[in-house]
């Protein structure tokens, strides 16, 4: 079974070096490994499709060349370090009460700071020699059982894409008569003129449900590997994707696909089924390597690349993109310092119990019991910065993967470029995309074929948008009236003459494309007749 709803923060608050995608060569097995965790640095390994055919992806993900588990061994480390303040290499109790509980720890990968208004963890959730101390071996072991330590992966699934899909078919279904044909998708880019509310020449999502926000989802649920003992989260159980443990010799993930899938068969069979499924290549590797951000410089922006991958019904996309992080990390802890100069009265670089009991001193007056280092009951600035830079460390390694389950979505599907809307294009393509997709059946649209979409980002902390943002591409003057980004210019667009519009629009299907702008027709001015 997998592990119960966990929140991955409470509020939402950096650039890709290498990247690799490889599709695997014929299955052939390897040797089963069981290392430990502690000194385990493999990929990430997502079991797709566990209740139908499954097969395995592979994400190696780096910060610096390292993998985010050996970066987190280190800031665990350097964690456990800051806590011990008597150097024994072993937190006592008094020390063990200014553990983060891993809620507020993973609130950093979110842009906000460790808060310390939430009590401590019992010490017994720790201690699992029974020693009343812990050592690092467990402090470690504790924040990955909690799903710190590692990339962190969110579950969203958006709740309007059933609306959508029903919608389309409605306004596609031009005879009223409950079937999609061939012959009507044909017409679907007529349902920009019919639906184009905003007049942006696109279909939105609240264009065709009111009131929809798209993907009106976030990855606010902690997807952990199986864990046969806690009771299973719906959605989580109805997600097409299984995160598996670190450990290869842990066989609860074995015991979740098999309830996923209802089988008969008996348990040593299905022991050996899906044990040889994880020592097979996996369906694809994907490799990507952030830099590690330090403050001293903006975090350097990231192309878009993806992996894509399909296992029968299901199309997983997953993206890399910067985050918010470095960003959002800079300006938290500018606010620290300019609140603490404000309220730093007698300019002595430290706060006393007076300066610290003004409302306006709410952002931090918890941290004196935690930050007060030499106990005298002053914040002092040099505390701060010490405690500042402890938390700017800590959130280098935050990588999130955040993933949508849209399910089986018309609307995802039509929507080739993933950027929430459908265009002229998109929509004069629907034909092709259902059919390529085994959804036209008998030359009629059967959305019970419709493939499962899961789509992520994978990204610094926080991602800058669930949705995508197609780079500006072409000649300055088709970038510029490309207004709505869809990737042509449309005649209301084209602010030139006519006469140059019908120049340039080679096929006379009404718009502009990036390889009719780069034509030698283009090279003349496109403002000239």
């Amino acid at each position: 079974m997998i592990r119960p709803h966990r929140l991955l923060a409470g509020a939402v608050l950096g650039g890709l070096a290498a990247w690799t995608v490889s599709h695997a060569a014929p299955p052939q097995s390897a040797p089963a490994e069981s290392a430990p965790v502690a000194d385990a640095a493999g990929p990430l390994e997502l079991l797709l499709d566990p209740a139908g055919s499954p097969t395995r992806l592979e994400l190696t993900v780096r910060l610096d060349g390292k993998p985010v588990r050996a970066v987190w061994d280190g800031l665990l480390a350097r964690y456990f370090s800051e806590l011990d303040r008597n150097g024994d290499g072993q937190l006592d109790a008094p020390e063990a009460a200014r553990i983060p509980t891993p809620f507020a720890l993973r609130q950093i990968l979110w842009g906000q700071f460790t808060p310390f208004a939430a009590s401590p963890p019992p010490i017994e959730s720790l201690d699992r020699d029974k020693n009343q101390r812990i050592d690092l071996a467990e402090f470690r072991q504790f924040y990955r059982e909690s799903g710190l330590g590692d990339v962190v992966i969110g579950v969203g699934k958006p709740p309007f894409t059933a609306e959508l899909t029903q919608s389309l078919i409605r306004n596609l279904d031009r005879n009223g008569d409950g079937i999609v044909q061939a012959t009507e998708l044909d017409l679907a880019h007529e349902l920009v003129a019919k639906l184009d509310r905003n007049e942006d020449e696109l279909v939105g999502p609240g264009e065709l449900v009111d009131h929809a926000a798209y993907p009106g989802a976030q990855g606010a649920l902690l997807l952990l590997p199986p864990r046969a003992e806690e009771p299973v989260v719906p959605l989580l159980q109805q997600l097409p994707l299984i995160r598996l443990p670190v450990e290869r010799a842990n066989r609860q993930w074995i015991d979740t696909v098999a309830a996923r899938r209802e089988s008969q068969a008996s348990e040593s069979s299905q022991t050996s089924d899906w044990q040889q499924l994880r020592e097979k290549r996996p369906l694809a590797r994907w490799e990507v390597n952030f830099p590690r951000f330090d403050g001293t410089k903006s975090a350097p922006a990231m192309p878009m690349n993806q992996l894509s991958v399909r296992s029968g019904p299901l199309w997983v996309t997953i993206r890399a993109e910067s985050g918010k992080l470095a960003a959002q990390t800079d300006a938290l802890i500018a606010r620290y310092r300019t609140l603490f100069q404000e309220l730093d009265l007698d300019n002595n670089g430290s706060l006393n119990d007076q300066e610290l009991s003004v409302p306006k001193a709410a952002l931090v007056q918890p941290l004196l019991d935690q930050v007060d280092r030499n106990q005298n009951r002053l914040l002092d600035r040099a505390e701060l910065d010490h405690w500042l830079a402890l938390q700017r460390e800590l959130s280098t390694g935050g990588v999130l993967l955040t993933l949508l389950d849209y399910g089986n979505g018309l609307f995802e599907l039509l929507d080739a470029n993933r950027d929430g809307s459908l265009s002229h294009r998109e929509l004069r393509e629907a034909r092709t995309r259902v059919r390529d997709a085994g959804a036209l059946v008998d030359g009629k649209l059967d959305a019970a074929r419709l493939p499962h979409h899961l789509r992520g980002t994978l990204s610094q902390g926080h991602p800058e948008s669930p949705l995508e943002s197609a780079p500006a591409v072409g000649p300055t003057w088709f970038r510029a009236m490309d207004r709505n980004r869809d990737g042509e210019v449309s005649r209301r667009e084209f602010t030139g003459p006519r006469s140059a519009f019908d120049r340039l629009d080679a096929n006379r299907d009404g718009v502009i494309v990036l390889m009719e702008a780069e034509a030698p027709a283009a090279a003349k001015s496109p403002s000239a007749p």
